[in-house]
């Protein structure tokens, strides 16, 4: 694209980067040292902590929480939560879409969704297809389903809760 482009209201803390090519929405965080890669989007209201860095390519969902010191090499889906090198997803960020006012019955639908996607052990066509279904109508169902169908470089695996 040839353009760096970032949003409004954003808070970028001590030698944070922001490379070539990238998009940046709005009220995002970027603590001390966080580092992103050329032609990375980061959606709305995403917070990433200290010393965290997002592989180029990749993507950053709205209200997607990464942990200090994350290494994300592939796509953080919208209203997760990720951590470790490579980053693995934990659940949902169920605080700060409770602090955000989001409506309990769509935090609960979110929290559906991510047990049908992450942990029903359903094949990814099954389990996209079984989310959609599960809740009709759900907007941010919707949008999280429609992120994990339309990454390009893959979304970070979920940590098994079976150990």
């Amino acid at each position: 694209r040839g353009e760096t482009r970032i949003g409004d209201h954003n808070y970028f803390m001590a030698n944070s980067h922001v490379a070539h090519d990238c998009i940046v929405g709005d009220h995002c965080t970027f603590a001390n040292s966080v580092a992103i890669a050329g032609h990375v989007q980061v959606d709305d209201r995403a917070v990433l902590g200290g010393l965290a860095a997002v592989h180029q390519h990749c993507r950053v969902g709205r209200y997607a929480m990464v942990g200090g010191g994350a290494m994300c090499a592939q796509d953080v889906p919208p209203f997760t939560l990720a951590q470790g090198d490579r980053a693995r997803l934990f659940g949902l960020n169920v605080i700060g879409l409770k602090r955000a006012g989001f409506d309990p019955a769509v935090v609960a639908a979110l929290k559906t969704t991510w047990r049908i996607l992450f942990t029903s052990g359903l094949p990814f066509r099954a389990a996209i297809e079984a989310a959609r279904a599960e809740s009709p109508g759900v907007a941010e169902v919707d949008e999280l389903v429609s992120f994990i169908d339309g990454s390009a470089r893959g979304v970070c695996r979920a940590v098994s809760s079976r150990g």
